[in-house]
């Protein structure tokens, strides 16, 4: 077990740094959740299955919203 190949899976995605929840997470509008940390806000649209993670640690890095 572990990780299962090389640089060839990575994504950026696993560099995301949050910071800590500042609460629970909610659904904002029916099936549109969101959860605000200190570096930003997480949100999840259920309709659609687009996210949207506006975290300074992913800018330097390109878009992976």
């Amino acid at each position: 077990w572990g990780w299962e190949s090389g640089d060839e899976k990575w994504d950026n995605i696993f560099l995301l740094q949050v910071g800590e929840p500042k609460g629970l997470c909610s659904e904002t509008t029916p099936g549109v959740f969101e959860r605000t940390y200190t570096l930003g806000t997480a949100r999840l649209d259920c309709n659609t299955w687009a996210a949207d993670l506006p975290f300074p640690s992913l800018a330097s890095y390109g878009d992976n919203s």
